[in-house]
């Protein structure tokens, strides 16, 4: 039978029946699954030992009796000159003890049920005594924090594996903003409910729960079925963390510990002034079972941070990285390094304006690709000149010509963008190398005719101008409506 149809025939409650199996007095049979098989003998043991425990007898006293070295008539002998000493209060145990003494009974054969209805309906002195039923005073236990750091440490965890397989292995470059953020960390939590389904049906427990010291039974025993464990980690994603949404789940936790620690979360009171503390939903065919903190789950949590922080290092490295890399790249992926550079740089897109896959608006050259961005008035013309060697893209070539400026930087917008998506795709090049690239790229800025080198790139660029350049910013006088024309060709090999 389960235990549900044990603690109706019985009288106890979940908690009293585990008490009594992790201290050896029940062992009920095991199916092949693991599941727990209480027979109707386990009922019978268990209203001896409600009765015993009732009549006050020490769980020791109690093996004792079960393994033969020990007399029941000699131990509640001993209960009677214990009760004797006693008030009113233990008078009804007293007379229990003493039908049981003058009856001989024996432990093996011992009627619990005839006595438990003699305690409730004895009368002591033609009063009848009324008791509620015995029930082993178990405390329950919550610890909400550890379910929460255990819960927190997973989505940590599982956060930063997604972001390896998306990010570094898919190359999916994330979304930019806020928005994209909160999406992504949604999607996340969300696909993170199948994989604790997984872990808890073959593990019954999480690299969280373990480092906490938590465990998930099935209330049958054994490990939890793929099904209920995914019912329950769908209702913990959905009710107990608010669908992963900020606000949403900031209220849900604080919730479930109101429930969980007994507090109302209208008053934030002892819930002995409003009531009982309850269990979560989700863990109504669940059992937690928890076990304390040891040196080796320390060892295992500082593991699970480190690789944690290494695995957001190495993802927030490669997000700066475009999707396509290596040196034969062609026009449409020079293209979508180019654009992706747009974001990673947090460059105004407004602006900077996007490469088109092919983007071609001019007659072309043999060999060559031309896109022309910015043609924002009829005089004001840049054109990106892709050099194609079967197939491949292997130098670029950007111009500008302008005929009125009054303030301009030349080079430090879309040349430097294009420099950056090319030297990214290297495989070598990471954060690191960027900042020392655009350290170097930036000492040329105040150069009218350049070359330079970094890595396999070879940046070139001369520029004409009426005007001088200060810091790579060519300036007129708007004032005296003096303006300066501007043209410069950058070549990025």
């Amino acid at each position: 039978m389960k235990i549900q149809e044990l603690e109706r025939k019985t009288g106890l409650e979940r908690p009293s029946i585990r008490f009594y199996e992790k201290e050896g007095l029940l062992n009920p049979q095991r199916q092949e699954n693991g599941y727990r098989d209480y027979s109707d003998q386990d009922v019978e043991l268990l209203k001896k030992i409600k009765l015993l425990r009732r009549l006050g007898m020490s769980v020791e006293k109690i093996r004792q009796l079960q393994q033969g070295s020990a007399d029941l008539t000699t131990v509640i002998a001993q209960l009677v000159s214990h009760h004797s000493s006693q008030i009113d209060d233990h008078r009804r145990c007293r007379a229990v003890c003493e039908a049981i003494r003058d009856d001989q009974a024996a432990f093996a054969s011992l009627d619990a049920e005839h006595y438990l209805r003699l305690l409730r309906e004895i009368r002591i002195d033609d009063r009848a005594i009324g008791r509620t039923d015995f029930q082993e005073s178990i405390p329950q236990e919550i610890h909400p924090w550890r379910r929460w750091f255990a819960r927190w440490l997973d989505y940590l965890l599982w956060g930063a594996v997604a972001e390896v397989i998306w990010i570094v292995l898919l190359r999916v470059r994330p979304m930019p903003g806020d928005f994209g953020n909160v999406l992504f960390s949604v999607a996340v939590m969300a696909l993170f409910v199948p994989v604790e389904a997984l872990l808890l049906h073959k593990f019954g427990t999480t690299p969280g729960k373990y480092v906490m010291g938590i465990r998930l039974e099935y209330i049958q025993g054994g490990n939890l079925p793929y099904a209920e464990a995914l019912y329950r980690s769908l209702r913990v994603f959905t009710q107990g963390a608010g669908l992963g949404i900020p606000i949403v789940s900031l209220f849900s936790y604080l919730f479930c510990f109101c429930q969980l620690t007994g507090r109302s979360y209208r008053l934030f009171s002892r819930y002995d002034e409003v009531k009982k503390p309850e269990s979560m939903p989700w863990d109504e065919e669940t059992e937690l079972i928890y076990t304390d903190w040891n040196r080796k789950r320390g060892v295992v949590l500082a593991i699970l941070l480190a690789a944690a922080l290494g695995m957001s290092v190495w993802s927030i490295s490669d997000s700066f990285k475009p999707r396509y890399r290596g040196n034969e790249l062609t026009v449409s992926q020079v293209a979508a390094n180019y654009n992706a550079a747009i974001s990673v740089l947090d460059r105004d897109g407004a602006y900077y304006d996007k490469l088109l896959e092919d983007g071609t608006k001019k007659p072309v050259a043999a060999n060559t690709v031309i896109v022309d961005m910015n043609n924002r008035s009829g005089s004001n013309q840049m054109a990106f000149f892709y050099d194609v060697q079967a197939g491949y893209v292997r130098s670029v070539e950007i111009h500008h010509s302008w005929d009125s400026v009054i303030w301009l930087q030349p080079v430090q917008g879309d040349p430097y963008l294009m420099a950056v998506s090319l030297l990214l795709a290297q495989d070598n090049c990471g954060i690191a190398e960027l900042m020392e690239f655009t350290k170097l790229y930036e000492s040329h800025l105040d150069q009218k005719e350049t070359a330079f080198s970094y890595g396999n790139l070879l940046i070139e660029w001369r520029i004409e101008s009426r005007k001088d350049m200060l810091d790579g910013i060519i300036y007129a006088d708007n004032e005296e409506n003096v303006t300066a024309t501007l043209d410069f060709m950058v070549t990025i090999r």
